[in-house]
């Protein structure tokens, strides 16, 4: 019973990580703010992202204006990073380089690496990382700034060749360093307290949802990349044909007067059909316009009636009679 029951355990255990869909090269949405994008390698275009998504090497994401997404890379997801507002990555899962920044701003929060290994992070001008630590890597026309939130993070450089150099520049914590393209980092300066406490607090909520993000694995089924893929060429096929629906299929109506919930639009089309609105204005244009089959003494007549029956506001006005003589005044 003992020995039934040690390989009942080690069977979940080697089965469990498959069906939640995330393996050690690989990295999941763990939680979503406002608007984040992703393409898969292969796609030609960006899809909405979605939590429990499991990006592999080649694909790429982005955040827009006011939005966050956070990415694990681990099945205790205590290897998490949280992208700000207006950024883009890549997932590469090459080595230690697990990400390569285009633009934007990730905060990286490391606990748990095997031994001899680090989390690193490629940017266009450098590439920062550590072996257990908090920090922030930003990236922008100036160049790439890394801080140092919580133990001491390193960064590398360019060097002239686009080699990336050997040597480890070490960042106190509460400190920051700039990095140029093909230029050796700036010397530290420190950080602003506020902006220290600032991502401390960050972590804690960073942290609070990649532990609910474990139970809700545990609770849906895992990610099929092919069903996504197959629903995003679906998609991007309907648009290319010149149809694009503007309400979902649940606000549609099939028969009879659309539902509430169809755009405005739609309503006024399924009321007042173009053949029927344009039947409306011919009738009218025909009503204010003289009867051409008539003949022209029945015109004619009908004009002198008119002239005739017309009130004339000169007619019978004092001092406008014959005067004496046939004159006029």
């Amino acid at each position: 019973m003992k020995k039934y029951c040690f390989f009942l355990l080690l069977a979940l255990f080697f089965i469990t990580p498959c069906a939640q869909g995330q393996t050690a090269e690989s990295a999941e949405i763990t939680s979503l703010s406002g608007t984040a994008e992703v393409m898969l390698s292969g796609a030609e275009e960006y899809s909405p992202a979605e939590e429990g998504m499991v990006l592999e090497a080649g694909d790429k994401i982005k955040t827009q204006a006011d939005s966050s997404c956070e990415l694990s890379f681990n099945e205790d997801n205590s290897n998490v990073v949280r992208m700000s507002e207006n950024t883009g990555v890549e997932v590469i899962l090459s080595g230690d380089e697990k990400l390569e920044m285009e633009e934007g701003e990730v905060f990286s929060s490391v606990n748990k690496l095997s031994n001899d290994s680090a989390f690193e992070i490629r940017t266009p001008t450098a590439v920062s990382g550590a072996r257990g630590t908090d920090w922030v890597t930003k990236v922008s026309e100036d160049g790439t700034e890394v801080e140092a939130i919580d133990s001491t993070p390193y960064v590398r450089h360019f060097e002239s060749a686009g080699i990336v150099s050997k040597e480890l520049t070490l960042i106190k914590q509460g400190q920051a360093t700039s990095v140029k393209r093909f230029e050796r980092p700036l010397p530290p300066k420190p950080v602003a307290f506020e902006r220290v406490e600032k991502w401390k607090n960050i972590k804690q909520d960073v942290r609070m949802r990649a532990a609910e993000a474990v139970i809700k694995r545990q609770q849906r089924p895992p990610f099929d990349r092919q069903d996504f893929r197959k629903r995003m060429q679906e998609n991007l096929r309907e648009r290319k044909q010149g149809f694009e629906p503007m309400v979902s299929k649940e606000a549609r109506a099939p028969e009879g007067l659309p539902r509430e919930g169809v755009n405005r639009l739609e309503r006024k089309r399924f009321e007042n059909p173009p053949g029927q609105m344009m039947q409306e204005k011919r009738e009218k244009i025909l009503q204010d316009k003289p009867n051409f089959n008539q003949s022209k003494n029945e015109r004619g007549a009908q004009g002198d009636d008119r002239r005739v029956n017309k009130p004339n506001p000169q007619r019978n006005r004092p001092g406008t009679g014959p005067r004496p003589g046939g004159l006029r005044r």
